[in-house]
């Protein structure tokens, strides 16, 4: 079942989600969600909030992405790995390499 994302705003940078102090807008409270699009078979980016959003961010999630600031549609993703930084708990996959990072809004 595909969902329809809250609207995404990219921050710009990468982040590597298991060493994300490194990222300018990390913050310890941050959940992090790897995202991979649904036509390629490596995950490309890292969304980020504050707080868990619910049940349909879990692994395996699929989500329609669009932009905050214009609307336009940035893609179909899956949830492959979430991280919280506040406990260091994860689940699924979360690779050590740097991710294109936007943030939910």
């Amino acid at each position: 079942m595909m969902h329809e994302a809250p609207y995404i705003l990219s921050t710009g940078e990468r982040m590597n989600p298991m060493q994300p102090e490194e990222a300018m807008y990390y913050d310890k409270g941050q959940v992090a969600f790897i995202m991979r699009p649904i036509s390629s078979v490596r995950a490309t980016r890292i969304f980020t909030s504050f707080g868990g959003l619910n049940d349909t961010w879990a692994v395996h999630t699929q989500h329609s992405c669009r932009h905050d600031q214009t609307g336009a549609r940035l893609g179909e993703f899956v949830v492959v790995g979430v991280i919280d930084f506040s406990t260091g708990e994860r689940e699924g996959h979360v690779p050590n390499r740097k991710l294109a990072h936007a943030v939910f809004k």
